[in-house]
């Protein structure tokens, strides 16, 4: 497994830039910035990875806002939380993975 860490949603942005990522782990605030103010910019770089959110806090508006936007997951830091966490990615790697693979199934109606 291969980790990048960055300081901003801005780098985080200039690496999707040039890479393609399993996963994205972030948390809900970057060196003062929200993510609720950079989750399209990611978003547009991250090539249908997910994106899960590990925030400090539980904020249930920011956490709705953000998985309708897109966020796979919204997860409040905690001991349980972080020791579930290789399993969640797991979960969502997976299944980012299946939809990928997955084509559209359509049926023909018949004509009225």
């Amino acid at each position: 497994m291969i980790v990048h860490t960055v300081d901003t949603f801005h780098d985080a942005t200039e690496f999707l830039k040039q890479n393609t990522y399993h996963c994205l782990v972030t948390s809900g605030k970057v060196n003062g910035e929200k993510l609720l103010s950079a989750i399209e910019r990611l978003m547009s770089f991250s090539r249908s990875s997910p994106i899960v959110v590990i925030a400090g806090s539980g904020n249930e508006h920011e956490a709705a806002e953000l998985i309708k936007r897109g966020v796979y997951d919204y997860l409040i830091k905690s001991r349980e939380t972080l020791e579930r966490l290789p399993q969640v990615l797991k979960h969502h790697i997976f299944n980012s993975k299946k939809s990928r693979r997955q084509k559209p199934r359509f049926r023909a109606l018949p004509e009225a």
